[in-house]
């Protein structure tokens, strides 16, 4: 017994021994020289200090359990004291059954950011612009780590540029735990003219990571800026992915509220303008499951104006599954205004599809260019359609309108 209390008292001594040296180690002299450089080599200190104090916990802890083991060994029984004596070691070192470095590791890290929001709060005050942006990104690379901080300045915070600020960091992040945040935020922000700043943050999600969150706040939210934001912001960030999403969403919808819900849906589909989405785009055309998913999916389409999105809107009239959408496609392709487009738009003036004629006609109007009516002119000669060549010579005369304006300049 003498010797288990022998053990255990070495091991507080060396544990003290160990607690006196990190601090000697974190409040050493450092000479004057960059502020921001001092703040990040403690930092830095602290979770080599931390990491090397769970280690050292560890040890003692293990030498502990086997000196003990050795005496109970030599007694040949183990009693209640033998337990005691090892839990007096976990209580005194502040660990709890078996350390786990990765927690300790969380733990740390967790404080270190809690530092940079707050340093990143002082520099806003004080107008940093640059020490301001080095901070943020800092913080917005440790990920969802940062949410809890950036979110209590958000909220805490009296200085409108700080909370928009902590704004902008969990947008950045584009987690599904921070946008859920950001916007848990903004709904509890009540002066106007903060909250519409803070979703103008918005902006700086830049991918569809978070797009099932944004979807499930359109629709909980029918009205408002908000709302108008998650809009926006889908229909910049939406994939194909999250555009399929959206029509699943639309035809499940039921209750008093259907009408509303869907339309704020067939409003987000309408600004959908990624590149990532004309495949699926392109697909809702063609199966035409409602006339109002079709048409704002090839308005959407017209909208992008890429050769991607002129190909698959030129496809889906074409496709022998469409189903009665022809003249919406060709009219969406009317509205399309791409001068590195002309060579394909100009193709379709040869195609045996009467409304992809028309459609191109009319997209080629938007060229303004004197070899495009050169074109026309041609295709002119040889068309038999009376509706194709009302296109062409709409196009022609809007081309010839604008030549003799700039003519004029």
């Amino acid at each position: 017994m003498k010797n288990r209390r022998k053990v255990v008292i070495f091991t507080l001594i060396a544990a003290a021994g160990i607690i006196c040296a990190s601090a000697l180690i974190l409040f050493r002299e450092k000479s004057p020289i960059d502020s921001a450089k001092v703040a990040t080599e403690v930092r830095n200190e602290k979770t080599k200090e931390a990491n090397e104090s769970a280690k050292d916990t560890q040890i003692i802890r293990s030498f502990v359990g086997s000196e003990i083991t050795k005496e109970t060994a030599k007694s040949g029984k183990s009693n209640v004291e033998d337990i005691n004596a090892i839990k007096d070691v976990e209580k005194e070192t502040s660990m709890p059954g078996k350390p786990e470095l990765a927690d300790s590791n969380s733990a740390n890290n967790n404080d270190i950011t809690g530092e940079l929001c707050q340093e990143l709060k002082t520099s806003i005050i004080n107008k940093d612009s640059n020490e301001t942006e080095e901070l943020l990104d800092e913080i917005v690379e440790q990920g969802d780590e940062s949410v809890y901080h950036l979110k209590s300045l958000l909220l805490e915070s009296n200085e409108p540029d700080v909370k928009e600020f902590a704004a902008i960091g969990l947008a950045r992040i584009n987690s599904p735990k921070s946008v859920n945040e950001l916007i848990d935020g903004v709904r509890k922000t009540q002066d106007e003219n903060i909250r519409e700043n803070l979703i103008k943050t918005f902006n700086e999600i830049k991918d569809a990571a978070s797009a099932d969150e944004l979807l499930e706040t359109l629709t909980e939210e029918e009205t408002g800026i908000l709302r108008d934001g998650v809009r926006d912001t889908l229909g910049r960030v939406a994939d194909s992915k999250v555009v399929e999403n959206m029509v699943k969403l639309y035809g499940e919808f039921d209750g008093q509220d259907k009408g509303l819900e869907q339309i704020n849906l067939l409003a987000t589909l309408l600004r959908v303008r990624s590149e990532e989405s004309v495949p699926a785009l392109k697909d809702i055309i063609v199966k035409g499951k409602t006339t109002s998913l079709s048409t704002n999916a090839a308005l959407s389409l017209g909208a992008i104006g890429s050769e991607s999105a002129i190909k698959a809107i030129a496809l889906a009239i074409t496709d022998e599954d469409m189903t009665g959408n022809e003249l919406t496609c060709a009219h969406a392709m009317a509205s399309i205004k791409n001068e590195n487009a002309t060579s394909m738009l100009s193709s379709y003036l040869s195609n045996d599809n009467e409304d992809l004629r028309m459609g191109a006609a009319l997209a080629l109007g938007n060229t303004n260019s004197k070899k495009v009516l050169a074109i026309l002119e041609q295709a002119s000669q040889f068309e038999q359609s009376e509706k194709v060549k009302t296109a062409i010579e709409s196009s022609k005369a809007k081309i010839t309108a604008v030549l003799a304006m700039k003519s004029t300049k």
